[in-house]
């Protein structure tokens, strides 16, 4: 059959499968958004060849009702797919995708692209995150090759666990403050010379009101308030005590996600929020229990 009879009488299903498979890349909705706004006002009709009018919401859902009947199929097909091209082996697959955006012009990534932002960032490139959770396996480990960033990331953890232990143990007589400023100095004098090779390089940053209001909240909240409190806590209850409070992370950006973004807060998220501050609860009774007895 050809493409215009095909039109013509009816759109076969892997036509209409190919259309909600597109339009899901291009802009995550509905298939009523789909139907009314999105196909007509894009170039996918063009690269189908499917006419707008042909492409309704009736359709698209008589499609999802064919495809259901090949669910089991078309995950098992992935599932291979997967195993195939990355040589690996499972028995349970967790798939998830997020997204993260560049602060500046990214023009060192090139895989960093604009579209659709889910942190409402549409005015920063992004990049999307495939996370793939197969079962315990050292060859797998073996086998993984690490980059600079890897490297990179390795070190700074192992400067920041250390600093953690030292800021205790040195029983420094001085001020969180002064800490706080010696630390800021040694990141001026770090990231000034970096700064400076990227504007050289033409990457510099493209500054909007947006940029600005960030870098203000990151020099005032995040790096000035968030330093001093954590240095005043951990010369006051040891870097064991106070490295417990770092996975209360996840609990706070769960709540701001809700209150600045609206996202919704689910049974999961309230599961692992109460694991969590358990965690914290017992280590820290840990700790009062050992220093009692000591």
């Amino acid at each position: 059959m050809s493409p215009g009879m095909m039109i013509a009488c009816a759109l076969l299903v892997p036509t209409v499968a190919a259309v909600l498979v597109l339009c899901r890349l291009c802009d995550p909705s509905s298939e009523l958004h789909i139907a009314e706004h999105l196909y007509k006002n894009s170039a996918i009709a063009d690269l189908l060849g499917v006419p707008a009018e042909k492409v309704n919401d009736d359709r698209l859902y008589r499609a999802l009702d064919r495809l259901l009947v090949h669910k089991d199929a078309l995950q098992i097909f992935l599932k291979n797919r997967l195993g195939s091209l990355f040589d690996i082996e499972y028995d349970l697959l967790l798939y998830d995708v997020t997204s993260t955006y560049f602060e500046g012009r990214a023009h060192g990534n090139p895989k960093a692209q604009r579209g659709y932002s889910r942190d409402h960032r549409g005015d920063c490139k992004q990049v999307c995150i495939a996370l793939v959770v197969t079962k315990a396996d050292l060859g797998l480990l073996l086998r993984l090759q690490f980059g600079w960033g890897d490297i990179f990331m390795l070190a700074a953890i192992t400067c920041w666990a250390l600093y953690m232990v030292l800021l205790k143990r040195a029983k420094l007589a001085i001020s969180p403050w002064v800490v706080l400023f010696v630390v800021t100095l040694a990141g001026v004098i770090w990231l000034v010379p970096a700064y400076a090779a990227e504007i050289a390089s033409g990457q510099g940053m493209a500054w909007t009101w947006r940029t600005a209001a960030s870098l203000v909240y990151v020099g005032l909240f995040s790096t000035i308030i968030a330093w001093a409190c954590w240095n005043a806590g951990t010369l006051r209850i040891g870097p064991n005590r106070a490295s417990a409070f770092m996975c209360l992370h996840p609990v706070f950006g769960s709540a701001l996600g809700m209150i600045f973004f609206g996202e919704t807060i689910r049974g999961f998220h309230i599961a692992g929020t109460v694991l969590v501050l358990i965690g914290v609860v017992l280590v820290s009774r840990a700790y009062v229990r050992k220093t009692a007895e000591a």
